[in-house]
């Protein structure tokens, strides 16, 4: 069975593949550089986790504070930053460039941000050796 566009099933049928949205592709590019950059620092999955899930508030006596609302992950965080560095950055190129190749510079320097921001970030964090593996 055949698996490109217009894939073959084994069924015999043909079944042509949606294009993705651009969310879906920048979703699965930000989780794949996530998981390359934790990978390389060493940081377990337990660790990636915790960057990409929202925090949690207690309240002092270390229950879960139902009533604050959620705040930003360390993963929006960085992406903020990220897309920061990337405007400020894209200003510098040549204005003679079309929209769709500002675009493409601004998406191209995003995630070169966002890969140093990752990296610097799990620098600060202790790769956890508890015999846990996952």
């Amino acid at each position: 069975a055949q698996h490109a566009h217009g894939a073959q099933h084994a069924h015999g049928g043909s079944r042509v593949a949606r294009p993705l949205r651009a969310g879906c592709i920048r979703t699965m590019r930000i989780g794949s550089l996530l998981l390359q950059c934790a990978a390389a620092a060493g940081i377990t999955l337990a660790q990636v986790a915790e960057i990409m899930c929202d925090p949690c508030d207690q309240t002092a006596s270390g229950d879960l504070d139902m009533d604050a609302g959620p705040a930003p992950t360390a993963l929006q965080k960085l992406s903020l930053l990220a897309t920061a560095e990337a405007e400020a950055r894209a200003h510098l190129y040549d204005t003679s460039l079309s929209a769709e190749q500002l675009d493409a510079v601004r998406d191209s320097l995003f995630y070169e941000a966002l890969g140093a921001q990752l990296d610097g970030y799990m620098r600060g964090m202790r790769p956890l050796d508890d015999g846990v593996a996952f």
